[in-house]
């Protein structure tokens, strides 16, 4: 139940987003990870830490656009009434501290599908998107 819970799934990808801020940042489990379920009591405190997570990534290079538009997508769609301070933690945790081996084949194509997202709705880049995923599909069905 709690893992399927919209908070724990947007508190996931907030702390897969903010692993890159593990190495670039020695005192940042100490002061955000430690104090956690402090700084995301409501809706609007997790508001301020998701854009305060972001701008440190920008500050150290480690962005990744893609993630930091779904976590803000995903917490502007979260109803205030489902939001849940502990699942969000714990998702956080979760994605945070979770070890994922590197595959570069698989971390190649979830980029280029992040990609082809974003520009799907691109009217003028229809056709172009379209091929592109083929050729995604088709690699992913080889595996």
């Amino acid at each position: 139940d709690i893992i399927n819970s919209a908070s724990f799934k947007l508190g996931l990808k907030i702390g897969k987003m903010a692993k890159p801020l593990k190495k670039a940042i020695g005192s940042f489990e100490k002061n955000y990870v430690g104090l956690l379920s402090r700084r995301v009591s409501t809706k609007e405190d997790c508001i301020r830490f998701v854009t305060d997570i972001s701008q440190k990534l920008v500050m150290h290079d480690g962005i990744w656009a893609t993630m930091c538009a779904e976590v803000c997508d995903d917490l502007a769609k979260l109803p205030e009434a489902k939001y849940d301070k502990d699942k969000l933690s714990f998702g956080f945790l979760d994605g945070y501290f979770k070890y994922e081996p590197t595959d570069k084949k698989k971390d190649f194509l979830k980029r280029l599908e992040r990609i082809l997202a974003d520009y799907s709705d691109n009217e003028d880049l229809k056709d172009e998107v379209s091929k592109l995923n083929l050729i995604v599909d088709e690699i992913n069905h080889k595996n």
